[in-house]
């Protein structure tokens, strides 16, 4: 990418080439060190604001970075060096932030989950929307707030429940029920509950000779796919071993009479759509205060898996994994990481740490930096679409987009320069939406 610093004039970035990343990396860490310089007995008023411990959460990602692309790196070949000032860096965050991992409570809260950067601890960073910011909160048309984006039981826009951000079902599925964490997703149970199922048995699913599903206990007719409320019940037996009731700001007969395979959702009821990212107040139905959330940029959770994964490279697999389990602990108490390997760590470290940001973006960079690939076109995915169901090692194209034509025609300097296109057909499994909807809720072998 090209540097554009407060010197860069308008004739320069008129004609700026792309630097090298270890040039990024030189400026990244320049203004890390000079931030950490200005920023010395600095008390913040708000954490939009960053602080030391900001600071020092940068120069642990950083370092990560670093240490994971010495290969690729001219001048960055330190690894064990970059390893271990990562691990220090998050050590120091943790020290100074004065922050504490989300508790269950604040995790699930239906009014200030995940939307209130002081109704918790954790944050340690922040964006904010204000009340009074309508243009922000709304967005073009009511349809970018995050709150809308991501919220499932929102009514600002179609984009946002009808589209029903989910988790992957291998994931939710190898998720133990203990950790509270599995809460921010809708188990199928909610949607669909045979009347003949059998407390302790496997989940049972009911169809007539079309397919059709029968025997639900949540419809009130016996028909799921309509999209009247009134044809919904709000009752529930509960999810996991505790028989957990999600905490709504609507209602599940709300939640049910849209979100069901009439508006689209061919995969259901094996959806695991989000209840993690609430709207503001729980204001489901008004854009200008449901829309008016905040949104963590740093969490003090990162520091602690940062760490681990730094412990792996510097003291190894037990150390590691021992730091791995003191974070996930707090989120299942019954949590062992069982890893004896350097790849089994990583398998784990990243499902974990995937499962504890999901939604908020840190994942991107992880998948990227440590070359995760993307699996979904197993048979029995939720998957919605056919062109979802990629399998692909290392980095995913989509991952790194080009410059758009805009940027190109403004910085002639990059126009032959831009990332290279792969046309995403290049790695679809399946041909059509049939081929997938066969295999919907079956038994998962591979």
């Amino acid at each position: 990418m090209p540097i554009v610093t407060e010197k860069t004039t308008s004739e320069e970035a008129s004609n700026n080439p792309r630097a090298t990343v270890d040039a990024a990396y030189d400026l990244i860490l320049s203004d890390l060190q000079q931030a950490e310089t200005y920023l010395a007995g600095y008390n913040r008023t708000d954490k939009t604001q960053p602080n030391m411990a900001v600071v020092y959460g940068l120069y642990a990602r950083a370092y990560a970075n670093l240490a994971s692309r010495v290969n690729t790196s001219a001048t960055y070949k330190d690894e064990a060096s970059y390893w271990q000032k990562s691990g220090e860096y998050a050590d120091k965050a943790i020290s100074v932030a004065g922050c504490t991992p989300l508790t269950e409570d604040e995790w699930t809260d239906p009014v200030n989950g995940f939307n209130n950067r002081n109704s918790q601890n954790s944050w340690m960073w922040t964006t904010s929307i204000s009340e009074g910011n309508t243009t922000a909160a709304t967005g073009n048309d009511e349809s970018f707030s995050f709150a809308m984006i991501f919220g499932t039981e929102t009514t600002f826009s179609v984009y946002g429940w009808r589209v029903g951000r989910s988790l992957d079902r291998k994931w939710y599925e190898r998720l133990s029920d203990n950790d509270f964490r599995k809460k921010s997703w809708l188990d199928p149970n909610f949607f669909y509950e045979s009347k003949n199922q059998k407390e302790g048995e496997p989940y049972l699913v009911e169809r007539d000779a079309d397919g059709k599903f029968i025997n639900n206990k949540w419809a009130v007719n016996d028909e799921s796919t309509s999209t009247d409320q009134s044809d919904w019940s709000d009752d529930y037996s509960g999810f996991g071993p505790d028989k957990y009731k999600y905490k709504y700001n609507s209602s599940a007969s709300w939640i049910r009479s849209r979100i069901n395979s009439s508006n689209g959702f061919q995969s259901w009821p094996w959806l695991y759509v989000n209840m993690k990212f609430r709207p503001h107040n729980g204001d489901y139905r008004t854009h200008t205060v449901g829309g008016a959330i905040d949104y963590p940029i740093m969490r003090i959770e990162e520091m602690y898996f940062m760490k681990a994964e730094a412990l792996l490279h510097t003291s190894g697999v037990p150390a590691a994994a021992a730091a791995l389990e003191d974070i996930v602990k707090t989120r299942n108490a019954d949590y062992t990481c069982t890893a004896t390997t350097a790849d089994a760590f990583l398998d784990e470290y990243v499902f974990q740490k995937g499962i504890e940001f999901w939604g908020e973006g840190i994942n991107y960079f992880d998948a990227k930096r440590l070359e995760a690939g993307i699996y979904r076109a197993y048979k029995g995915t939720n998957c919605e679409r056919y062109q979802h169901c990629i399998d692909m090692d290392g980095v995913y194209v989509g991952w790194t987009p080009g410059w758009n034509q805009a940027e190109l025609n403004a910085n002639p300097a990059i126009y032959h320069f831009n990332n290279p296109y792969t046309n995403p057909t290049t790695y679809y499994v399946y041909k059509s939406n049939d081929e997938v909807k066969p295999y919907y809720g079956t038994e998962i072998t591979e």
